[in-house]
């Protein structure tokens, strides 16, 4: 994927052409897809999205494949970056498939063979903080357990799209609304009080979907690392206030690839944000090219500017 110059401003742009073109073809794809075999449309989708990143707004230069090529120097030295980087937009573009597939049958009611739950795979009763790192199949993992226990309370920790930043929702969520069943549980970074609206939830018993490798607390210093090869990454500080909540069980969501068409998920559970993050380096090391994380490695090394983010923000979203 390596362009310079030019040719990589062109490759910007013909990648912003196949953006638009797939984000065209949205409405129609979400009519077809729940009608279609899952898994042989998985396949052909994902061969397609792996190969042609443009398709959903991956391009050689962009932030995120830059930053992941940094995060591959500094974490894996002696190895191939290259190969590392290639492997992960094309883990990122079957995954992107994935969940352009998933969405348009579960919006729809339809059952898919995309994800499957182990056998051993339970949420603890009570307060539970759902862990997630940011997986090549976001965001199957969250619907898949609302499909599992929809008469559970859950929230679901977000941050709106950034500008200049390339956003897997921007194709998946083309030309359409959120479904209710999403934007009902919704907790937004971008007002000041998400921590302790969390925080009551899950004194109601309630469970709280939340990425920890997310750069959500922009004033917060974080106590715990995430390993990934030799770097660390800071765990989002905020999973440490929830875990103070009387009775919270703290789960890692841990999903594994089948095949290319399909995936199983499990959880760990931890007994402390320590464990936590430890559980979450073994999901890395295991599963590396499904890590969308990557480029928090880089992103969040300056904590004046991810403060900086998290303030602009929360302006856009009061209309400032």
């Amino acid at each position: 994927m390596a362009r310079t110059g030019r040719t990589a401003e062109g490759a910007g742009a013909r990648a912003t052409k196949a953006l638009r073109f797939s984000q065209g073809l949205a409405p129609l794809a979400r009519k077809t897809l729940p009608r279609l075999p899952g898994r042989p449309t998985q396949f052909l989708m994902g061969e397609v999205f792996a190969r042609r990143p443009g398709l959903w707004g991956l391009t050689s230069s962009s932030v995120r494949v830059q930053a992941s090529r940094r995060a591959f120097e500094r974490s894996f030295p002696d190895q191939d970056v290259e190969r590392l980087l290639s492997a992960w937009v094309m883990a990122r573009g079957r995954g992107m498939a994935a969940c352009v597939n998933y969405l348009a049958r579960w919006t729809t009611g339809r059952p898919s063979r995309l994800i499957r739950l182990a056998p051993a795979f339970e949420l603890p009763d009570g307060p539970c903080v759902f862990a997630s790192l940011h997986y090549s199949i976001d965001p199957l993992v969250q619907l898949a357990c609302m499909a599992l226990a929809p008469g559970r309370n859950f929230r679901w920790a977000s941050y709106p799209m950034q500008p200049g930043v390339e956003d897997d929702r921007e194709l998946w969520l083309a030309n359409a609304e959120m479904p209710p069943e999403i934007t009902t549980t919704l907790l937004s970074i971008t007002d000041p009080r998400w921590v302790a609206q969390g925080i009551d939830h899950l004194r109601e018993g309630g469970t709280l979907f939340m990425a920890i490798d997310a750069p959500f607390d922009g004033n917060r210093p974080a106590m715990t690392t995430i390993p990934a090869g030799r770097s660390r990454l800071p765990l989002t500080p905020s999973v440490e206030l929830f875990a103070e909540v009387e009775d919270v069980r703290l789960v890692l969501a841990w999903p594994s690839p089948r095949s290319r068409t399909s995936w199983t998920l499990d959880v760990r559970r931890a007994a402390s944000v320590e464990e936590l993050g430890g559980l979450a380096g073994e999901w890395i090391e295991s599963h590396r090219e499904h890590w969308a994380g990557w480029p928090y490695l880089v992103w969040r090394e300056n904590a004046t500017a991810m403060r900086e983010n998290v303030k602009s923000l929360r302006a856009r979203a009061d209309g400032g």
